[in-house]
């Protein structure tokens, strides 16, 4: 998922330039709409690799999967029921699967989901910057939209992280438990 998301941005970016260049010099109304195309992927993937590696090399200490912020809410499992999250958790991507590998220790994994969601949670609102550039080049609802669409994207990974995270909680609470016992 790493390349592919390395790849997406630069191949749009040097898609919008590229684009760019030949609206300026033709004038074709649907090159523009292409290089918009093009700039507005490039800026959703690069805003998300920038903002994920910005965060985690921020944080140096251990976050407290215990505290409010990431702590499940008693209306999140009938929430989540709803959605279905079981039947399609395992059918989403992830940008660097060796974080949530059983071959970490579980504390290492928790802390991986808590990072996730709080990575997930700063791009969020993110998604909604190129809204604002429809200022300039029209088309409001099409910026909204994707922007929806990116938005939508990010919200299935914060519910992938608070469903899974009580879920290791337990288990690591029970690895404990039964350490101390022996």
């Amino acid at each position: 998922m790493r390349k592919t998301m390395y790849l997406t941005a630069l191949f749009s970016a040097l898609a919008a330039l590229i684009l760019m260049v030949v609206y300026w010099r033709w004038c074709w109304s649907w090159v523009l709409s292409l290089a918009i195309t093009s700039a507005t992927v490039c800026y959703h993937f690069s805003m998300r690799l920038v903002v994920g590696e910005l965060v985690s090399r921020m944080i140096k200490q251990p976050m407290n999967p215990q505290n409010r912020w990431f702590a499940q809410k008693r209306w999140e499992t009938p929430f989540y029921q709803f959605l279905r999250v079981r039947c399609w958790k395992e059918r989403m991507p992830t940008y660097n699967p060796k974080q949530f590998s059983m071959d970490n220790s579980l504390s290492e994994v928790v802390q991986a989901t808590c990072i996730s969601e709080l990575v997930h949670e700063l791009i969020l609102p993110l998604s909604f910057v190129p809204v604002c550039w429809s200022k300039y080049w029209g088309a409001f609802g099409v910026f909204l939209l994707t922007s929806l669409a990116a938005a939508l994207v990010d919200s299935s990974f914060i519910i992938l992280q608070r469903y899974n995270r009580p879920r290791l909680l337990r288990l690591l609470n029970r690895q404990q438990f039964h350490s101390k016992k022996l």
